[in-house]
């Protein structure tokens, strides 16, 4: 008859998972881990954040460019309406010659180009092989003149 003392031996001690304890080898694997993969999410992170300051800014311009354009066709100030939509001064807009106040004005576009340098918050792109920290952005806006 067999007791309890002629059992097999049990196997060694383990964590959750089946993963055995800690020894000596695996001490700091975890700051490696950490320093490894941190830099690394770091830039992906600054990167999202920096092409969402890009893309809300392009849509900006987008708008300033329709609205400086709408203005023009209506022969007012596609210049002052432009940057007030941008909310800023150091907005460059190019417009069209006014629209005619007399005569067929049918085959006539107001046009409005408006560019803005952006400036990006973390210097990612040098890091990735780009260029500058700068990136000039432009938009443009057609309308029929309407008079």
């Amino acid at each position: 008859m067999r007791g309890r003392l002629d059992r097999p031996p049990a196997a060694p001690a383990t964590r959750r998972g089946g993963r055995r304890s800690s020894s000596g080898s695996d001490r700091g694997a975890a700051a490696i881990e950490l320093a490894i993969i941190l830099p690394i999410m770091l830039v992906m992170i600054f990167g999202v954040i920096d092409f969402g300051r890009l893309i809300s800014a392009q849509a900006t311009l987008s708008d300033a460019a329709r609205e400086g354009a709408r203005a023009l066709a209506f022969n007012q100030d596609a210049t002052l309406r432009a940057q007030k939509v941008t909310g800023t001064t150091g907005t460059t807009v190019t417009a069209s010659v006014p629209c005619p106040t007399s005569g067929s004005t049918a085959a006539s576009t107001a046009t409005v180009t408006v560019s803005q340098t952006f400036t990006y918050l973390t210097p990612i792109l040098t890091l990735l092989g780009g260029s500058g920290t700068t990136k000039t952005i432009t938009a443009t806006g057609v309308m029929p003149c309407l008079g």
